[in-house]
């Protein structure tokens, strides 16, 4: 019960530090404020690209620790099998 009343508390703490925290894209807030909109624009394109990206390897990663699981079972299956 402590542990899990440790682990809220951090939850709680993280969550107010990214909500305070501004969106710069990977960038400082001087670097950010520097640039025009359109640059603006192009660095939020590429930071979702990014994003996406990063999604899809999340899924394929996924999909493949599937997959092996699946052969892994079957292997083993076959041998206690025979």
């Amino acid at each position: 019960m402590k542990s899990l009343l440790c682990y809220i508390g951090i939850f709680f703490i993280t969550l107010g530090i990214q909500g305070c925290a501004a969106p710069y894209y990977g960038l400082t807030g001087e670097e950010w404020n520097s640039l025009s909109e359109d640059e603006q624009a192009a660095v939020k394109a590429e930071y979702r690209d990014i994003l996406a990206l990063q999604e899809g390897q999340k899924r394929r990663k996924l999909h493949d620790a599937r997959t092996q699981s699946i052969v892994d079972y079957g292997i083993n299956g076959q041998k206690s099998g025979q």
